[in-house]
């Protein structure tokens, strides 16, 4: 991975942690009208966060990334139980071949592609720790650890 995609990387995956926080604002405060400098604000305030852990309070990420990583288990298990004890039901049909989207995207194509951006954050974050291989075969191993990645 070059450095300028590295870069392109943390402004991508700021940006939509940036917007996830300013919906989740919005949805707590219904009088809160979001500005395009807001998000700024947002992009420049994480990142900013983000540095100041990774100089200041990098013993600390192990132990974020593995309370992460429980509340990952621990809360997909409570969401499950609460989904299918409370969740509407609905037919066959209905969840198979009905098709609808609220994004405002007249395509319904466009619209699951625009929907897809931020799960592959995630896929990027799994290959990335692969491919940081020194030695000899440095080349070969990037190259078969980013073949496995996609």
């Amino acid at each position: 991975m070059t450095w300028f995609a590295w870069v392109s990387l943390l402004a991508g995956v700021t940006n939509t942690s940036s917007t996830m926080i300013q919906g989740l604002v919005q949805l707590n405060n219904p009088d809160y009208v979001p500005e395009r400098w807001h998000l700024t604000v947002l992009i420049i305030a994480t990142l900013i966060v983000q540095g100041l852990m990774t100089m200041y309070a990098f013993w600390l990420i192990p132990w974020i990334e593995l309370v992460a990583g429980i509340l990952h288990i621990v809360l997909f298990v409570v969401f499950v139980v609460i989904l299918v004890t409370l969740a509407p039901r609905h037919t066959a049909d209905f969840v198979f071949f009905k098709q609808q989207s609220s994004s405002g995207w007249s395509s319904g194509f466009l619209s699951w592609n625009i929907g897809l951006l931020t799960p592959t954050w995630g896929f990027v974050g799994e290959c990335r720790p692969r491919r940081v291989v020194y030695g000899r075969r440095a080349d070969d191993v990037n190259q078969d650890s980013t073949a496995q990645c996609i």
